[in-house]
């Protein structure tokens, strides 16, 4: 106490205004809207399921789970808040924003302590008035008050340094913010491993000991919780954890540490420029576009003047650092931990650099002050250079305050408006085109208030009314889109335009051959669009190209269009066009991926993936995007074989893998040019027979069933696949009626008797398409989807059915069973 009431004598009392001016400027930024998707709405929905007494608890969805996908700290500080204010985003800023007050205070407290109070107060006042400072303390993210946490333990280290022996309070202060630095950020983890180890350089080993076991009894209490007894949600690589573990950049079967150096090799050239121009906002990375419109920034040509002389000054702190002592070692230490930690992360985000602030400016400050002591000035020259310092940090840094406050109020005055604004010119800021809360309000009178909505912004369960929200990455294929869309019986999904005119889900609604999109309401760049099943079509949805305008979209629509046609050379000229009128946009870099990939130009598709790697929040594209390049790699070395059952067998197994990511005629072809030599693989006739029946050419089918017939005409399969000739002939000749409905139903038996689920379903709603009361097509989908595991779809399958045939007492047996297992599992 008796230090911080040194720190705020006579001068230090200016601290007061500069976090009055902080708080305020904070104030004047909150809004309903949120930066990152889908951290931001995860840590408010677990946040009010910890007030409500549910734990870590996401019933948002369709299905509940209890994974806690991030560092699990952070909810616990916003809960007491949703006590009062439950799911409510501003209120979580408060809070944030009053963890940012404190983190100037520590900040503040912590280079009073290292440099003095000139600099001190410089210090402070630089991160306060640091945008990007400012929008971080304004977001229900963690970034703040893991900065908080850090500087407790700096602060707390500080005196140690000096001699101070802590007291009893101060050590478990120490035990408890070192516990939390891995509970709040994973990365944290790095910072404790830093701390234990500077506790028994200076012969602390046994406080060494004690906050080891108070961090491993924290963290081992998470995992278990966490990894053990809540278990991996299917299909999740399982957490921030599980993703840094992946291998994305080398070969699987790699060793990992290849990986690590790939990763830091393309990472580290993007994080260290942002390192040595942090201290403004403009060179802080690729958040600026997301908030600002362009003109914030510094011009070119003296951007690497100043990323150099802050990045000597940085250096020159951490040199003179390391000659005071082990102390300064730690620090340094510390900062390479984050930035390290940053690098190795496979998902490129300039966020990751924020918790490096403080640490940057004790570092510069530091280096500032050795370089006036090193030309003999004297006390009477420190205070006006540090003065001079923070007014050219902060002067240029005031502009995009302003601007942010300005956009801010714009917002709450007229959010539609100011999307219809913003929007009309390219490079607009996104982030102030979603207003959740008129959405909230059109949702309130949507009809089907029990519907299932689907969303790729975590944000929309927030907002919905109660209603059921499934979160559906952008990135996933075709047919798993299709699959979730049917097994969930989503009602509506908001489709939001990402930029330009291009829509989220844009090319998965369009070439979709099971469902048709239309829109019923709106809010700024928020669409949400009615889906509504329809029979399956077995013909591409977009057999036309799409004229090329003026606008990046237009390019990327005109190159998927070629891509589908199997022109992939070609729609790597209209990606080049989309990528030189709108540059780091992921979805361009992706599709020219898939083409790359499909033509095998391994150079081309490798270095879109690095860039790929270096966007901002590309991570629903990297996993299909590395598969890409695995089906490239693989149809490559299958293409080099000599004719035999081995290149056979290979390019059989590539040309399933494309028909099951959605290139049903890439597989088609693939399959059938390469069966055409062949008579005697079976299971690839099999499926050469299947992709051409299911595309429409039942000429081609006809040939390789022909064949299954010459290899095996007793086979099950051949006969069933006759059968399903046959039906399909009949069905052709009829118009929609009952008996139509009937045979379709019995393709739909066939299909589920072979094991192929989504064709069974095709069939059997094509069936209730053709005669909308045909109990027996109602109780088969039952029955099919509680069989599959997708108990919500067969109960409302069931209920229906039961609208038809109440007597049936075996079905509401199994109606009634399914949903008490869903109400049991939740």
């Amino acid at each position: 106490m008796t230090g911080a009431r040194d720190a705020l004598s006579g001068s230090g009392k200016m601290f007061f205004l500069v976090a009055a001016l902080f708080l305020a400027a904070g104030f004047l930024r909150l809004n309903d809207l949120t930066l990152y998707t889908p951290d931001s709405a995860r840590y408010v929905i677990w946040g009010n399921s910890l007030a409500s007494g549910n734990g870590f608890l996401d019933d948002t969805q369709p299905e509940a789970h209890s994974f806690v996908f991030h560092a699990p700290l952070y909810p616990v500080l916003i809960a007491p808040v949703e006590l009062f204010f439950p799911l409510a985003v501003e209120p979580v800023k408060i809070v944030t924003l009053l963890w940012g007050a404190g983190a100037l205070w520590l900040l503040y407290l912590w280079l009073f302590r290292l440099l003095g109070r000139g600099a001190a107060l410089a210090g402070t006042a630089m991160m306060a008035f640091h945008p990007l400072f400012l929008v971080y303390a304004t977001e229900p993210l963690s970034e703040v008050p893991f900065i908080g946490f850090v500087l407790v333990v700096l602060t707390l280290l500080s005196g140690i340094e000096k001699g101070e022996t802590p007291g009893r309070t101060a050590w478990w202060m120490l035990v408890l913010a070192s516990a939390c630095l891995g509970l709040v950020r994973e990365v944290g983890i790095l910072l404790w491993l830093v701390v234990v180890a500077y506790l028994f350089g200076k012969e602390w080993k046994r406080g060494a000991v004690v906050l080891a076991a108070g961090v491993l009894a924290l963290g081992g209490w998470y995992y278990v919780r966490n990894t053990l007894l809540v278990g991996v949600p299917a299909g999740s690589p399982g957490g921030n954890a599980g993703l840094v573990m992946t291998h994305l950049l080398t070969d699987q079967e790699g060793p990992f540490s290849a990986e690590l150096v790939a990763r830091l090799s393309l990472n580290l050239s993007s994080y260290l420029p942002i390192a040595g121009g942090m201290l403004f906002f403009p060179l802080s990375g690729g958040d600026t576009a997301g908030l600002l419109p362009a003109g914030y920034g510094f011009p070119a040509a003296i951007r690497p003047v100043v990323i150099a002389l802050f990045s000597a000054a940085i250096v020159a702190g951490m040199v003179r650092s390391v000659m005071a002592g082990r102390g300064g070692r730690m620090l340094v230490l510390s900062w390479f931990s984050l930035l390290l930690a940053a690098a190795v992360y496979p998902v490129y985000d300039p966020r990751f650099m924020v918790p490096l602030l403080p640490i940057s400016l004790y570092f510069a400050l530091s280096g500032i002050l050795s370089g006036v002591a090193a030309t003999g000035g004297g006390k009477k020259f420190t205070l006006p250079v540090l003065l001079s310092v923070c007014i050219l940090v902060i002067a240029p840094n005031a502009r995009p305050i302003a601007a942010l406050i300005d956009l801010n109020a714009q917002y709450h005055a007229d959010p539609e408006e100011l999307t219809a604004r913003l929007t009309s010119r390219a490079g607009y800021p996104a982030y102030y085109t979603e207003p959740w809360g008129i959405l909230r309000e059109r949702l309130r009178v949507l009809p089907d208030s029990g519907t299932i909505l689907a969303t790729p912004s975590k944000e929309l369960a927030l907002v919905s009314g109660g209603r059921k929200v499934l979160e559906l990455d952008p990135g996933v294929t075709q047919a798993v889109f299709d699959r979730l869309l049917r097994v969930n019986d989503v009602g509506y999904l908001l489709a939001p335009v990402q930029w330009g005119s291009h829509r989220t889900y844009e090319f998965l609604m369009a070439e979709s051959r099971r469902f048709a999109f239309d829109e019923v309401t709106a809010a700024g760049n928020l669409h949400l669009l009615k889906v509504s099943p329809v029979p399956f079509s077995r013909q591409d949805p977009r057999t036309t190209g799409i004229p090329a305008g003026a606008g990046a979209a237009d390019h990327l629509r005109a190159a998927r269009v070629l891509i589908r046609q199997g022109d992939a050379g070609g729609a790597l000229v209209e990606l080049e066009s989309a990528a030189a009128l709108g540059p780091g946009r992921p979805e361009i870099s992706y599709q020219a991926i898939v083409a790359s990939a499909m033509i095998g130009d391994t150079v081309r598709a490798r270095e879109e993936f690095r860039k790929l790697l270096a966007m901002r929040q590309a991570g629903s594209y990297l996993f299909a995007a590395r598969y890409h390049l695995y089906l490239m790699d693989i149809l490559i070395a299958a293409r080099k074989l000599p004719q035999g059952a081995d290149r056979v067998f290979r390019m059989y197994d590539i040309g399933r893998r494309y028909w099951e990511h959605g290139y049903y005629r890439t597989a088609r072809e693939l399959l059938t040019s390469e069966m055409a030599g062949d008579s005697s693989f079976f299971v690839g006739h099999l499926w050469a027979f299947h992709f051409n029946f299911q595309t429409g050419d039942t000429a081609t089918a006809r040939i390789f069933l022909r064949r299954l017939d010459s290899i095996d005409s007793s086979s099950t399969l051949v006969r069933n696949f006759h059968a399903l000739m046959d039906l399909r002939a009949a069905i052709g000749a009829l118009t929609p009626s009952p008996e139509r409905a009937r045979l379709r139903l019995r393709m739909a038996t066939i299909y589920r008797d072979i094991e192929l689920p989504d064709e069974c379903s095709d069939e059997a709603e094509a069936a209730l398409s053709d005669d909308p009361g045909y109990a027996e097509a109602l109780l088969f989908l039952a029955e099919t989807y509680a069989g599959e595991g997708y108990p919500g779809r067969a109960v409302g399958f069931y209920r229906r059915y039961l609208g038809l045939v109440p007597d049936d007492t075996l079905a509401a047996a199994a109606a009634d069973s399914l949903a008490a297992a869903a109400i049991l599992a939740r």
